[in-house]
């Protein structure tokens, strides 16, 4: 199994794309360490990765509280004592033209969708830099490549902190990337496979934008 003794935690992870990124981690061995805001939705995720007979630990938490993100990685550390992949999911959308949109969709939009990665990323990292070792997958989505008004700037954001923040070489043992994730092509592969493509432990590993075509089902 390619995860192995590995700890991954995985924002968003009540549904879509979350969801399948979190139960294709456990069928590849890892422990989880899983949020969202839909309560009922995490605990089925939850439910169905003891099911395969993995540890999970999940929380309700809002990535935009920062004292919320930091209980999650406390506790996280707590229980598996390591944590060795972040994915950076959560996100939210929303359809509306520039002009009838409002500063709190805005506000809501940019909260989530870039400081979220941010809260989520300060509250890790410090744990990989000590052990010399983690990834940082944050998905973005190529709806900012199109761009529809507040996905744009969020989901951009995201490809624009991992280009600033880490790059490989430029701290041993961590890598930070970013995917894309699309909607249009259902033919393509799934994501998980991609996702995983991610936590090899190959150091050339090229973290270049992959456009990640998803299925309807992981979608919804």
């Amino acid at each position: 199994m390619l995860l192995k003794d590995k700890v991954a935690l995985v924002t968003g992870a009540g549904r879509g794309i979350g969801k399948a990124i979190s139960l294709r981690f456990a069928e590849e061995g890892a422990s989880l360490i899983l949020c969202a805001r839909t309560a009922s939705q995490l605990q089925e995720v939850t439910d169905a990765i003891r099911c395969v007979g993995r540890p999970c630990l999940s929380s309700v938490v809002d990535v935009a509280k920062e004292d919320e993100v930091k209980c999650l990685v406390k506790d996280g550390l707590g229980k598996f004592g390591q944590i060795d992949i972040l994915v950076n999911n959560a996100g939210i959308s929303n359809p509306k033209p520039f002009l009838e949109t409002s500063l709190s969709d805005w506000d809501e939009a940019l909260t989530v969708n870039l400081k979220g990665i941010v809260l989520c990323t300060r509250a890790v990292l410090p744990h990989m830099l000590q052990r010399g070792m983690g990834r940082v997958i944050n998905i973005a989505s190529a709806a900012g490549l199109r761009g529809l008004p507040l996905f744009v700037f969020g989901k951009q954001a995201a490809g624009s902190i991992c280009r600033s923040n880490l790059s490989p070489g430029s701290r041993p043992g961590v890598w930070e990337g970013t995917h894309l994730r699309g909607r249009p092509l259902y033919r393509a592969p799934p994501i998980p496979p991609h996702a995983l493509w991610a936590c090899r432990p190959d150091p050339q590993i090229s973290f270049t934008p992959r456009t990640i075509r998803c299925p309807p089902a992981l979608i919804h």
